[in-house]
């Protein structure tokens, strides 16, 4: 595994954070619960999946016992995170829409469920109103 106690390898930190937050959302599990398996504050485990602290071997360990993940998997998931160029993907998006996403991503499943629906009848008002159907005539 990455040496994560060696300071100078900033960029395995980095790769390790990527891959926790990969096979996090893939149990759909949120950063508090997974803090809580670990039995670290959410705030720590935030800078582990940032990367901005180096997450002890012990911790990644038991990291991937809860969740199932074998360590070869996440030895392979760290080798495409290392060959991937890296890609801002909030460039040009405002701070309102990744306030969102933040808060959206940190649901349940039901919660996630309720603001789709909630946009869906928004977007149906939306469509319905006599300006929009003004609009749709002239297309």
């Amino acid at each position: 595994m990455v040496d994560m106690q060696n300071p100078a390898d900033k960029s395995g930190g980095e790769r390790i954070g990527k891959a926790m937050n990969f096979y996090r959302r893939q149990s759909n599990l949120s950063q508090q619960a997974v803090a809580g398996l670990l039995s670290v504050p959410y705030q720590t485990y935030r800078k582990y999946e940032n990367g901005i602290d180096p997450i002890p071997r012990n911790r990644l360990s038991a990291f991937l016992q809860h969740l199932k993940i074998p360590p070869a998997e996440f030895e392979a998931t760290l080798a495409d995170i290392n060959c991937a160029p890296p890609v801002d993907v909030t460039e040009g998006v405002s701070e309102d829409t990744l306030l969102l996403v933040d808060s959206f991503i940190t649901l349940d499943r039901n919660g996630r469920r309720n603001v789709l629906d909630m946009v869906k009848t928004m977007l149906q008002k939306k469509m319905n109103s006599p300006a929009c159907k003004t609009d749709r005539k002239k297309i």
